[in-house]
């Protein structure tokens, strides 16, 4: 196919919307629509080039495969390789493990798999992963090894049954993006099955081109006019669209149909022809697989050897070194490795299955190693970082991260506290009520309470159908499930504690269901104990005192950014409100868990945070917590009011705890 200048100018426009999106620079919330674009253009090229083979008999399988090899790897195998001793030097060994994983699946183009299974794209815990990117590549890859043979076999019929296959195959990806970008929508962010319609539609307008340029050819305006919306589509996508936009369904017509008018209608002597077909852009463009490549790990890693959250300015800067490294890259790695005489296809394969086997051993390495946590000094080595969870002895029924657990019953029989023939308590909500599991474990023995420990994913108290998280999640069911006990037995205990992401729920105009819910409890239960959020901070404050420890700096959590906590604060505020209308409602002030006279809130006796991740607190934090709210106003208040213990007949016996 002769060169078009102008689609290289459409990369710079998809490439230079992604980098701003990873950097967090504000005004791109929709940046990440870079990738639908580049998924058009790839389709478009890749199958002009095949398309214009099959038609002279030169297309051969293994030729394809080999410019592929040589397009990517390069650049991919240098970056991945520049990665590895930054990895080593600044990651945790939870997040040097998670890396490890991803190097083997980026080596194996299935990393799309991968953080199919770990990573929500737009959670704050991705933007940490330096190789999160690749879930494209692994996806064109995953594509280029179904669509030649496909295209291969539909060359032997005529060009209109082709498309019309090929049509009715994209209507069936995007239908089916359709319907589960709203069930799973993680899925459908990062499967082919869900993500081939977009590549299709750049094979579609490689294979029907020619009758719609030549028709668009006998007018200037509709060419113009084409490039005008082309622009406008992409601009509306990349400046509006957010992480709470359904994707990808038929909110990714928006940026595709702009690719692909673009690519019709651009056409030298346009205004938009000449745009994309401008030095500056063409430039950028050229580089744009490099730059692509370059910029999540500079941004991912640059986050983890920064203490706090990097500021605008050094994520900027950061973006300019991966236009600058992507140059480099361009220049010396990919240019060179396209050039034929350098190697032959024996050799190009042969180095390639070599560098995927290194990358794949080295991944299995961390995996294995769990990231070598002995490269962490001692006082950076703390116990017990996590959830409790009823994979390592506590009681939180994570049925929507352990695929294990099964719906029903399962998720309501854990308890812990104290000995059997006590008095009986009910800790109850979603995960933000499980990580208090070790406090009131610890409570419960000192206050001859046996705690019964209720909690799934995202299961606030109430009383219906209210869900903060997607109800095609297991935890939905086993969260309607946990609410027909609590609304049936919950007069069975003598205390209710109740927990959940108060401001979350605040921000999503579900709070005053919780608040009916505890007005309707404390009509039904002799106590009802509500547990606070504790501070919310914008990041996670545990590593970053890690790696204070790891890097000899100093830790200050009162530099640590908590803007967002301010929701939790207001919903504490209505909490507070409605515990004062009864008195048999007491609601713990955050000081009665988590401050320490003299001390700074939120850091332990031991000089550690409370915080897990920067929203929970950890196993450890718990314990300590309990030290700290065994001491308190609010314990002494609890006890005073505590019924006596009771024996009532058929009351559910409390299981021996085996927590330590």
């Amino acid at each position: 196919m002769h060169y078009r200048p102008e689609v290289d100018g459409l990369r710079a426009l998809a490439v230079v919307p992604v980098i701003l999106f990873h950097a967090g620079l504000p005004g791109f919330s929709g940046g990440f629509v870079g990738v639908d674009v580049f998924f058009v253009i790839s389709g478009f090229l890749i199958t002009s080039i095949i398309a214009a083979e099959l038609d002279t008999g030169r297309f051969r399988i293994a030729t394809f495969y080999e410019r592929r090899a040589r397009r990517i790897l390069p650049a991919l195998f240098t970056v991945m390789a520049v990665c590895l001793p930054l990895a080593w030097a600044w990651m945790l060994p939870r997040d040097l493990a998670a890396f490890a994983d991803s190097l083997a699946a980026t080596a194996g183009f299935v990393s799309n798999l991968l953080f199919w299974r770990t990573a929500d794209y737009f959670d704050s815990a991705a933007e940490f992963k330096p190789l999160l990117h690749t879930w494209s590549l692994a996806v064109e890859e995953q594509y280029y090894l179904l669509f030649p043979p496909l295209l291969m076999l539909l060359w032997r019929l005529p060009r209109r049954w082709r498309l019309t296959a090929l049509v009715l195959l994209g209507a069936s990806s995007f239908v089916l993006a359709q319907r589960v970008s709203q069930s799973a929508p993680n899925a459908a962010f990062y499967l082919l099955p869900t993500r081939g319609w977009e590549l299709l539609i750049g094979s579609l307008l490689a294979l029907s081109g020619p009758a719609a340029t030549d028709a668009l050819a006998r007018s200037r305006a509709l060419r113009e006019g084409g490039g005008l919306l082309g622009i406008v589509l992409l601009g509306y996508a990349a400046l509006c669209f957010d992480h709470t936009t359904p994707f990808p369904g038929s909110s990714a017509l928006v940026p595709t149909l702009g690719a692909a008018l673009l690519i019709v209608c651009a056409t030298p002597g346009t205004a938009m022809g000449r745009v994309l077909g401008s030095r500056p852009l063409v430039a950028v463009g050229l580089l744009s697989y490099s730059a692509y490549l370059w910029h999540q790990p500079l941004l991912a890693l640059a986050r983890h050897r920064n203490l706090l959250p990097p500021g605008h300015a050094v994520m900027a800067g950061v973006a300019l070194l991966s236009l600058l490294l992507a140059y480099a890259s361009w220049r010396w790695v990919e240019t060179p490795m396209r050039q034929r005489g350098r190697l032959q296809r024996r050799q190009v394969f042969v180095l390639a299955a070599a560098g995927s086997a290194a990358f794949l051993a080295l991944g299995a390495a961390g995996h294995l190693a769990r990231g070598f946590p002995g490269r962490l000094p001692a006082a950076a080595q703390v116990s017990e970082l996590d959830m409790p969870r009823v994979d390592n002895g506590w009681c939180f029924y994570s049925v929507d991260s352990l695929p294990q657990l099964a719906v029903g019953a399962a998720g309501e029989g854990c308890w812990r506290g104290a000995a059997p023939r006590t008095r009986r308590a009910l800790l109850f909500g979603d995960s933000f009520a499980a990580q208090y599991e070790p406090l009131w474990h610890r409570a419960g023995q000192e206050g001859g309470l046996a705690v019964h420990m209720v909690s799934t994913n995202w299961c606030h108290p109430a009383f219906g159908e209210a869900f903060t998280g997607p109800r095609s999640s297991p935890a939905y069911a086993q969260c309607l499930d946990n609410r027909r006990l609590l609304q049936a037995r919950a007069g069975d205990y003598e205390l209710v504690i109740l927990g959940a992401a108060w401001g979350n729920l605040l921000r999503r105009g579900q709070l005053d269901g919780a608040l009916q819910a505890l007005s309707e409890l404390a009509a039904r239960v002799p106590l009802v104990v509500v547990m606070p959020s504790p501070r919310q901070y914008d990041g996670d404050v545990t590593a970053a005192f890690q790696r204070s420890r790891m890097h000899g700096e100093a830790f200050d959590i009162a530099d640590f950014p908590a803007a967002g906590d301010a929701l939790s604060v207001a919903a504490h505020a209505r909490l507070q409100a409605e515990a004062a209308r009864h008195a048999n409602v007491v609601f713990v002030p955050r000081e009665d868990l988590f401050g320490a006279g003299a001390r700074l809130p939120d850091l332990a006796a031991d000089g550690i945070p409370f915080s897990l991740e920067g929203w929970h607190i950890s196993i450890h934090g718990a314990r300590q917590a309990a030290e700290v709210f065994l001491r308190s106003p609010s314990w002494r208040t609890l006890r005073a009011r505590l019924p006596a213990a009771t024996d009532a007949p058929g009351a559910r016996p409390a299981q021996r705890s085996t927590a330590s």
